[in-house]
């Protein structure tokens, strides 16, 4: 290694015209990266509504579990918190209905039983963020309410759900 050798620093030497197709590779990375983080940024403004024709509460991001598992991923927490703090804020008098629906996984028994730990497990964290546990009623649906087909991944992931429903 030379005496003035720094790993941070490269020098390139460029023939006659590379600069500035360099140039040119660089701003469409730049764009691109601009590009993916006001997309990132648009999504995390989508907001939680209330569709009122079927009183759903509509959230922006599934929610998501570990695998035949009733434990809530990380990244699903931020959404549930977001959540607990619209309903705080925009349901009054109303009990909500925690439908988890899934595809089918080992046998329908089993499917209803993991669906209805993970509305529990739903139910005890929007608590934990302040929704009175007495309005959450947590329903394992199992896998007998697909919404589209089972026969293909994505299909199968669609119908992997979670429902917030106003009664």
């Amino acid at each position: 290694t030379s005496p003035n050798y720094n790993p941070s620093t490269v020098n390139i030497t460029l023939a006659p015209g590379e600069k500035k197709r360099l140039d040119i590779i660089l701003e469409a990375i730049e764009e691109y990266v601009q590009k993916a983080g006001e997309q990132r940024l648009k999504e995390k403004e989508q907001k939680i509504i209330i569709e009122r024709a079927t009183n759903r509460i509509l959230i922006p991001e599934k929610i998501l579990f570990e695998t035949e598992k009733a434990d809530v991923l990380r990244v699903s927490v931020d959404t549930l918190r977001e959540l607990a703090e619209f309903i705080q804020k925009e349901v009054k008098n109303k009990k909500i209905r925690i439908e988890v629906h899934t595809d089918p996984i080992k046998n329908p028994d089993f499917d209803r039983e993991l669906t209805q730990k993970r509305a529990e497990k739903i139910a005890e964290i929007l608590s934990g963020f302040g929704v009175p546990r007495e309005i959450l009623i947590p329903i394992g649906k199992g896998s007998d309410f697909p919404i589209t087909t089972n026969e293909t991944p994505e299909g199968r992931s669609i119908n992997r759900r979670v429902d917030f429903i106003l009664e």
